[in-house]
């Protein structure tokens, strides 16, 4: 068989396109060929980006004396491949921008590349039949068949063309035609397209002449989710160019203008995918590339202990979530430590403060937390009571601190009566020797003493309940004591009680000291006359506060005495108008309340004694007679007798 020329391939190809694209023949002459009155053509080309323009295609009726009802079209376009080098090319159509009929509106459009084939394939629809064409009109620009984008990969060279230009209807694969059919007398005729001719590409406009330039996108990376993100910015920017920072294609941030240098975007970014725009007078162009902000999980840091604890006893830490890379510790008092779960024995109150726990996970992420631990003191108990007891000495009261729980009392040489179990407990005691009082108790904070406190007790024999000094004399070098349970009485009756000079002596009552006519203390001699509430008497006699007159023989007045009891004593009593009281025993943080009343029972005075345990009172203007004081004090309340003479 002979090889085929090229004329022959074009002949062939011409009758392809003829048996085609020509309407059926029924027997009839072929109508008349149709003259070149229409044009298709490019218009309104607008670059919307650095790597994107779109442009629309129309068709015009240029004869208005002959309707022009469209069967179908289709079109090739051919592109200047240099605009896209180095990425690739895309055709897409623009919704809603066709003026056909919608039965004839492209739906199809795609971009092809090879064997020199650069083309913009726009698909022609199925013919909608005679009637059912679309008219085109015949005002320019005339109908527009659709509108196309054109997008590249990367941002087109600067200064370039497009080219785009139709190709004629006598195109042949690997290239696409372009074709335009009418109804004539209802029958769908294909009319010629002569690029150059009435296939017209109008506007070629260069290709980023003043587009903003693209950049590389800086930052992005892989932080933890407690790092607060990590910065985004650009390589370079542009003065009088705006940027916009976009987190999966959703605007973030404010839009920052371009300073001819590298930029940042403001503060860290969270995780996502950012892009990057810059926008200035002419339009908006995409950064060159996007970064990603990813962000490994960190760790949430938990303090557990068993504080509060008491002193001596061991403070645990214990610090979660398990299985972490690494656990620090740090404290008070320089305290350390890489244990997830450390403890410091017999803790002071100095380890009570604030304690952090610093966890790393496998991703290298740490975060921190805080807590107070508290270490409570012990309570260190006291007791108040007297030291020294008579023998067999009954409902001797005994007290620790209020408001605690758990008192815990022990008494050897005597037995509890009352109180177990509270702060305060009363004592009977035994016989002579050496007694104990402790006890021990849990404070508000549930810690419990180290030790009880401890207080010994002298229980010393009783005295005589009453005792006369006559015609003694207590001479240089001698001391005399002389005790008695209840009364001591000094001279009277024609007799004498003489303290020579350099003598000492010790009078020790219970009750009352009454001195006579014929008591005497010479000078240089000491006396010391006293009510004792602890039943030392003469066993341990106190010293006086002050020594004895130095100066001359001292007489004591008629009948003077040192009265009291258990809570007070006054001397002297009698008195010729001033006297003192003096507490001996006052229960702690309580103030004393005294009271003087006169002969009719009428209140002469009244005070408080806080932090004091004495006070002088003046008689000296008010009538000789009978006198009365009481004192109160905690829960003790003692009354006395005063003699004014």
């Amino acid at each position: 068989m002979k090889a085929l020329t090229s004329n022959m391939i074009q002949t062939l190809s011409l009758f392809l396109l003829l048996t085609v694209f020509s309407p059926k023949m029924s027997g009839a002459a072929p109508p008349p060929p149709v003259g070149q009155d229409f044009s298709i053509s490019v218009k309104n080309v607008t670059q919307t980006s650095d790597r994107t323009f779109e442009f629309d295609i129309y068709l015009l009726d240029t004869d208005p004396a002959q309707a022009f009802e469209l069967a179908s079209v289709q079109c090739g376009l051919t592109v200047n491949p240099a605009i896209y080098t180095g990425g690739t090319f895309s055709a897409s159509l623009v919704a809603g921008t066709s003026g056909l009929n919608p039965a004839q509106v492209p739906v199809s459009v795609t971009y092809t590349t090879g064997e020199g084939a650069n083309l913009v394939r726009l698909s022609a629809t199925a013919a909608a039949g005679s009637g059912g064409g679309t008219v085109i009109s015949s005002v320019s620009p005339g109908t527009r068949i659709v509108r196309i984008k054109l997008t590249s990969t990367v941002a087109f060279p600067a200064n370039s063309y497009a080219n785009l230009a139709f190709t004629p209807a006598t195109a042949i694969v690997p290239s696409y035609a372009t074709r335009v059919a009418m109804y004539q007398a209802g029958i769908n005729t294909q009319l010629n397209i002569i690029p150059g001719s009435n296939a017209l590409a109008l506007e070629n406009p260069q290709l980023n002449t003043a587009f903003p330039l693209a950049y590389a996108v800086t930052g992005g990376g892989t932080c933890c989710d407690n790092s607060g993100g990590l910065p985004v910015g650009l390589a370079n920017s542009q003065a009088g160019t705006n940027y916009t920072l976009y987190r999966n294609d959703m605007q973030t941030g404010p839009v920052i203008s371009g300073t001819g240098t590298a930029i940042n975007f403001p503060g860290n970014q969270a995780a996502g995918n950012y892009t990057v725009t810059g926008t200035n007078v002419n339009g908006t162009s995409a950064m060159l590339n996007s970064v990603m902000v990813l962000m490994n999980p960190s760790p949430i840091p938990v303090i557990a202990s068993n504080s509060p604890v008491c002193s001596g006893t061991t403070l645990t830490l214990i610090g979660s979530p398990a299985s972490m890379v690494s656990y620090s510790w740090s404290g008070v008092n320089g305290f350390t430590s890489t244990l997830q779960n450390p403890s410091i024995a017999n803790a002071t109150t100095l380890a009570s403060g604030n304690y952090a726990l610093t966890v790393t996970n496998s991703f290298g992420c740490a975060a921190v937390a805080n807590a107070p631990l508290v270490v409570n003191s012990l309570p260190v108990p006291a007791i108040t009571g007297p030291v020294s007891i008579c023998t067999g000495a009954t409902g001797i009261n005994y007290s620790t601190e209020a408001s605690m729980t758990g008192y815990m009392w022990n008494v050897s040489g005597g037995i509890i009566t009352s109180g177990t179990g509270t702060n305060s407990i009363t004592v009977t005691w035994g016989a002579v020797g050496t007694g104990t009082v402790s006890v021990n108790y849990t404070n508000g904070n549930l810690c419990t003493g180290a030790a009880p406190a401890t207080r010994s007790v002298t229980i010393s024999p009783l005295p005589v309940l009453q005792r006369n000094l006559n015609n003694i004399v207590v001479a240089d070098g001698q001391s005399v004591c002389a005790d008695a349970l209840q009364t001591i009485y000094v001279a009277g009756g024609g007799t004498t009680f003489i303290v020579s000079a350099g003598g000492i002596s010790h009078l020790v009552a219970g009750q009352n000291i009454i001195f006579y006519p014929g008591a005497t203390v010479q000078n240089g001699g000491y006396l010391h006359a006293y009510i004792a509430t602890d039943c030392l008497y003469c066993t341990a006699p106190k010293s006086a506060p002050a020594a004895s007159p130095a100066d001359s023989t001292a007489f004591l007045p008629p009948s003077a005495s040192v009265t009291g009891n258990d809570l007070f004593k006054v001397f002297p009593n009698p008195t010729a108008g001033m006297f003192t009281m003096e507490m001996t025993s006052m229960t702690e943080g309580a103030p004393a309340i005294v009271e003087l009343f006169g002969m009719q029972g009428k209140l002469i005075t009244k005070m408080e004694l806080i932090n004091q345990d004495s006070h002088t009172f003046n008689l000296t203007n008010h009538p000789a007679g009978l006198y009365f004081i009481r004192v109160v004090s905690g829960n003790k309340e003692r009354s006395c007798k005063i003699l004014k003479y």
